[in-house]
């Protein structure tokens, strides 16, 4: 019996470990093309396929940041992104530390299923009211419109995942602090939030990829260029280059979407990492 159920595992840990390095491996190829085609001639794209560029052309990331417009689009993205996740941090953790709290009371548990429940609404039902109301507001193609629903797409992961940290750090912690004449603010603030830095971190960093990579709303919520964030214009990119059969430039419009994210996964890898294993072994 042993014997087959260590067999069983060596053979569905081989699948598993299997199905990773295949898709490693495919992240990459695809990756490495990409890079390789932003730096290649257009005619050379198609000719030279998966070969280094015959010269490298760093002028196709001139073209898609000034031609394509990339620099407006990036701006645009830091302020929605920034200020989306700010504020969401802030509300997020307020609510998550009285949630985790307070959780003896009836409505600390209602309010928690309200926001497990937000993390399944898909947009797709609710877009179409959610034009119209935006529409009779003069939200439509303004910062605050497309913030106000970041903030909302973002809280119920964010006070999901901070309030089984919070519910982790122990009470005892709490009740010394408030001996010594802390405020409950203080002992959120000097206390609990230095504690649970790396869920801190991973939620950050979580949510910036949403928001990063987040298509949906922003197509639907803006069409003005001056409004536009990263992801929608880059999409409009791909029309106008396509136009003139600029392949290069939509490549190197592509990487500047990309890199940002990569830089930073690498630089907060290790944090990343923390947070998830400390909140399943906390969980």
């Amino acid at each position: 019996m042993r014997k087959e159920k260590n067999l069983r595992t060596r053979v569905v840990t081989g699948v598993q470990y299997s199905i990773i390095i295949l898709w490693v491996a495919i992240t990459l190829v695809v990756f490495g093309w990409v890079f390789l085609s932003s730096f290649k001639a257009n005619s050379e794209i198609f000719i030279n396929i998966w070969g280094l560029p015959s010269k490298w052309m760093a002028v196709n990331y001139k073209n898609a940041w000034t031609h394509g417009h990339m620099n407006h689009y990036v701006g645009n993205t830091v302020i929605i992104v920034l200020t989306s996740l700010t504020v969401s941090m802030i509300m997020g953790s307020c609510t998550a530390y009285a949630i985790s709290r307070y959780s003896h009371l009836r409505w600390t548990k209602w309010i928690s299923v309200a926001f497990i429940m937000g993390m399944s609404i898909p947009g797709q039902i609710i877009i179409v009211p959610l034009y119209i109301r935006f529409s009779q507001l003069h939200l439509l193609n303004t910062y605050p419109g497309i913030i106000l629903v970041y903030i909302t797409i973002l809280l119920p992961f964010t006070v999901f995942v901070l309030t089984g940290f919070f519910r982790s750090l122990p009470k005892d912690v709490e009740e010394a602090a408030q001996i010594d004449g802390c405020t409950r603010f203080q002992v959120f603030y000097k206390i609990f939030l230095p504690m649970s830095k790396p869920g801190l971190v991973t939620v950050l960093t979580m949510n910036l990829f949403t928001l990063w990579n987040e298509y949906f709303y922003s197509m639907m919520l803006i069409s003005d260029e001056k409004v536009m964030p990263l992801s929608a214009g880059l999409y409009n990119l791909k029309n106008q280059q396509q136009m003139s059969m600029d392949w290069a430039s939509i490549f190197a419009g592509v990487m500047i979407m990309l890199i940002p994210t990569v830089i930073i996964f690498f630089i907060l890898q290790k944090h990343i990492t923390r947070g998830v294993t400390d909140g399943a072994v906390k969980g």
